[in-house]
């Protein structure tokens, strides 16, 4: 393939990449640092951009989906934004999760640093960082170009993410752990590369010493990679949780007739949607987005999976308070869990 066509490539599967997450969008400046430095007079071929540019457009493609989608949807509580127009679109991907970004002043700064320099050293050990690092410099002198492309997209994906405020935070690290994998690669490459040097001017040595000095880095990086995998995989092994299932299960069998179930927050009350819909339960059951205010208007029996951490059991008119959340940052308030009296 042609430079062009690989850029064209690129920017296809740059938009696709949208998908995974919208935070890839950070990269942009990146990319277009690394073109510059390889070939700039591309952006000077108006075939080829424009030929990326609808390249990129048919990956962002794919949010088109929220749209179609909406326009399939019939029930109004599971539709708090317009999906169908520009600005609920905007909500729904560049717009989602605002609030949880650049949440920590700069003073923060270097305990959400430690937080990450804690995840780095667990998934690649102490041994596994330092060859990182020494691998940074290697690619620095040897690749200058791919260096700043690597270096940039790994300190794009640390900092933005040291200022997000959420409590699964390791997740969002992914690509930072892609990028330096290389780098550990390459630090481990290079005594490789030193022993073939050394040892050149013989005829035999070469080979043996190559294949020898292979088989101690790959065993020497293994050994504590395996006991790492075998430890997480025993930590998150969750083949035989049932929970999710035998909960909503009863719930489900439990509840009256056209009755409400509002979930927890965000992406975290999830559970309870893909359940009644990959399932097809309950159809009567109305499972609004939590925080809907117009549920206690429509005078069905009401009860909610979310857990207060404040406990009332107050009668209002009506409806019984379970209790409330407070948070100390400044967030959308978090609406009363409530349910109607005699339900």
């Amino acid at each position: 393939m042609t430079k062009e066509l690989w850029f064209v490539a690129f920017a296809l599967a740059f938009g696709l990449s949208l998908g995974t997450h919208m935070s890839d969008l950070g990269f942009a400046p990146v990319f277009t640092v690394f073109v510059l430095l390889t070939d700039w007079r591309i952006f000077m071929r108006p075939l080829t951009m424009l030929a990326a540019f609808g390249a990129f457009l048919i990956g962002v493609a794919q949010f088109l989906w929220i749209p179609l989608q909406a326009a399939t949807i019939n029930d109004p509580l599971l539709l708090r934004i317009p999906l169908n127009t520009l600005a609920g679109m905007y909500v729904c991907t560049l717009g989602a999760f605002s609030s949880l970004r650049f949440a920590f002043p700069l003073t923060a700064m270097p305990d959400r640093v430690m937080i990450y320099w804690g995840y780095l050293i667990q998934n690649f050990t102490p041994v596994g960082v330092a060859l990182g690092t020494f691998g940074m410099w290697v690619v620095l002198f040897r690749h200058p170009k791919r260096f700043w492309l690597f270096i940039l997209m790994y300190f794009v994906n640390v900092l933005f993410f040291t200022e997000y405020k959420v409590f699964d935070l390791d997740v969002f690290f992914i690509p930072a752990p892609f990028v330096f994998a290389i780098f550990v690669g390459v630090g481990a490459q290079q005594p490789l590369d030193w022993l073939r040097v050394a040892f050149a001017h013989r005829r035999a040595a070469p080979r043996v010493v190559s294949i020898a000095a292979t088989l101690a880095i790959v065993v020497f990086l293994f050994v504590p990679v395996l006991a790492i995998a075998a430890g997480s995989a025993r930590d998150n092994n969750r083949t035989t949780d049932t929970a999710i299932g035998d909960f909503y299960k009863n719930v489900f069998a439990m509840l009256p007739r056209d009755s409400v179930l509002v979930s927890q927050r965000s992406v975290f009350g999830c559970d309870m949607h893909y359940w009644q819909k990959v399932n097809h339960v309950r159809p009567d059951v109305l499972a609004p987005i939590f925080g809907d205010k117009r549920v206690p208007a429509l005078g069905a029996p009401l009860f909610t999976t979310a857990q207060p951490q404040t406990r009332v059991e107050r009668a209002f008119d009506g409806l019984t308070l379970l209790g409330y959340d407070l948070s100390d940052v400044p967030d959308p308030p978090t609406p009363c869990v409530s349910r109607r009296t005699g339900a």
